[in-house]
């Protein structure tokens, strides 16, 4: 049982990284790898946690001019971090 709260923490992690990234819009996107750098997650298992953002409407992802993907937070993901502090 103390997994899925585990798993939670992390997504919440991620989701105030975006956030103190200012990734909050598609011209402010950024890359899995530097936020994983940040976190000090293996870039494959945030990719993993971030398309589970995706899936679930905080995070949205894009491809950059050369074919990298980026994320930033959907206005549904700027709310769960902002309710976090209200």
């Amino acid at each position: 049982m103390a997994e899925p709260a585990a798993y939670e923490d992390t997504d919440i992690r991620i989701l105030l990284q975006l956030h103190n990234l200012a990734a909050v819009d598609p011209g402010k996107a950024v890359d899995a790898e530097d936020v994983a750098k940040i976190l000090m997650i293996k870039p494959e298992e945030l990719i993993h946690r971030l398309f589970n953002l995706v899936d679930r409407g905080y995070v949205a992802s894009l491809q950059d001019r050369i074919g990298k993907k980026k994320f930033h937070l959907t206005g549904l993901g700027v709310i769960k971090i902002e309710s976090l502090f209200s």
